[in-house]
């Protein structure tokens, strides 16, 4: 897991603990959305 030094990693790393696969499909579309 990446260190929460961003505020995006933070919302990874807590979508992470219930859902990895759920993980992967939030991540691009919130580095889409900017």
């Amino acid at each position: 897991m990446p260190p929460a030094s961003s505020p995006c990693q933070l919302r990874f790393a807590c979508w992470n603990s219930g859902s990895e696969t759920e993980d992967e499909e939030t991540k691009g579309s919130d580095e889409v959305e900017g």
